[in-house]
């Protein structure tokens, strides 16, 4: 994992921008080979005879069911009655977040980070934009705390045949209060326009991890896939072959009329003690297939992705046997929530700020702010509800929370109030349905 860390008091001069920019190249390769995996377009390099003709999509199948599964529904924010996030959740609804929030997970999911630019607009509103791995970093100081010093976003510069220039870039430096912008060339760094001004108060580049080395979710299996795709490209190969193999003749001679009525008729007159015969290798396809369901089953191993072909999840097996099956896919995600919650929290406080100096809403310490995620797994909503109903009026849990447990509730608080309304709105008789009364 890349990391880049000054002084607290260093200047940025072209000299440190130019360094950083170089160690940053250093791991595109990295990142252009994760996305030719994601993309199902890797090229792989085959010492034997015969040509890799066949891809299976095991990196996007894994990144979309991490993606899906950590973030199949929308992540909520609650805080208690004291603080009022009603005008940072409208901002959030207006741009659509949830959309921003699986784009930065995927891309996590990918390269094993992200990064989120947050930036106003012409009209002065608040707004997040996912900044390409490739084209960002972030510098921190070199303190315990490794607090924020400053973010980069920058891109090449091309001439007017699409060429890219060496040595030359368009930069823009994120501050805790200002925003800069420079032209890179030559090892000399020249303004782009004046400093811009801005109400965040830090540096609004956000950097998300994967997990605590930055690795993406299949890239631990990048040999696996590999091997799988040249051992389903091996069997095609001996399939084709075997569709062109050699037609051996013994105890007799044919000649080329007979050769060519034999191709059309696929008849041939042989005399006596002559037979014909088929020349092709002996395949063990019993021990192949073994062979390519042991990848298989490495490939969702190391990954810690179910295999949702599984005969265990299509047959009769335990709720609890099941849950163990997918115990490693689910702590994995757990991290993975971690680290995004992490970001999601950072992307709420400068929100905030920037809204609380627009005297929009009202200043809320992020530690009276919870993060809620629902996971996407099938829900048995009718043992929830028995769950429910033995719980309620105990006093061990509130309404709220009780109502959350249902897969299709959004927004427990809202339902709850919903359902109270309601319930005051029923004639007298049916709010006393069930009760006994005097005869």
């Amino acid at each position: 994992m890349n990391n880049y860390y000054l002084e607290p008091n260093t200047e940025i001069t072209a000299k440190v921008i130019e360094n950083i920019i170089k160690r940053h190249e250093k791991e595109l390769s990295r990142f252009e080979l994760l996305n030719d995996y994601y993309r199902n377009s890797s090229k792989i390099t085959k010492n034997l005879d015969g040509k890799v003709i066949t891809r299976t999509g095991y990196a996007k199948y894994i990144v979309r069911l991490n993606t899906g599964y950590l973030l199949g529904q929308p992540v909520q924010y609650q805080t208690s009655e004291d603080y009022d996030i009603t005008p940072l959740d409208n901002v959030y609804k207006a741009q659509v977040i949830p959309n921003m929030d699986k784009k930065i997970a995927k891309d996590c999911s990918i390269y094993g980070r992200a990064f989120e630019q947050i930036y106003s607009d012409g009209e002065s509103n608040i707004k997040s934009a996912k900044i390409d791995v490739r084209n960002a970093f972030l510098v921190r100081d070199s303190s315990v705390e490794h607090n924020k010093l400053f973010g980069v976003v920058y891109e090449a510069i091309y001439d007017d045949k699409g060429v890219k220039k060496e040595r030359e870039y368009r930069i823009t430096v994120l501050k805790s209060s200002v925003i800069e912008r420079y032209v890179l060339k030559n090892g000399n760094l020249s303004s782009d326009g004046e400093p811009e001004e801005h109400y965040f108060g830090e540096v609004p580049l956000i950097e998300y991890l994967n997990d605590d080395d930055a690795r993406g979710d299949f890239e631990d299996v990048l040999s696996d896939i590999d091997a799988y795709n040249i051992l389903k490209s091996d069997r095609l190969m001996d399939r084709r072959k075997l569709a062109d193999a050699i037609l051996a003749i013994s105890g007799a001679r044919l000649d080329p009329e007979e050769k060519d009525s034999l191709m059309d008729s696929m008849v041939a007159l042989l005399p006596d003690g002559a037979k014909m015969e088929y020349v092709s290798k002996n395949t063990d396809e019993t021990g192949t297939d073994i062979l390519r369901r042991n990848i298989n089953d490495d490939i969702h191993k190391i990954s810690m992705t179910p295999d949702m072909t599984d005969q265990n999840f299509i047959g009769n097996s335990s709720g609890v046997a099941l849950a163990y099956k997918i115990l490693p896919f689910m702590l994995n995600n757990s991290d993975k929530r971690a680290s995004l919650e992490s970001g999601l929290m950072e992307r709420f406080r400068i929100y905030n700020k920037f809204l609380n100096h627009k005297k929009l809403m009202g200043e809320v310490p992020t530690d009276q702010v919870d993060i809620i995620f629902k996971n996407s797994l099938p829900k048995n909503d009718l043992e929830t509800s028995q769950i429910i109903n033995n719980l309620s009026g105990t006093g061990l849990v509130d309404k709220s929370t009780l109502a959350a447990q249902l897969s299709f509730v959004q927004n427990a608080e809202e339902i709850v109030s919903l359902a109270k309304k309601e319930l005051e709105e029923l004639p007298a008789e049916a709010n006393n349905f069930g009760e006994e009364g005097e005869e």
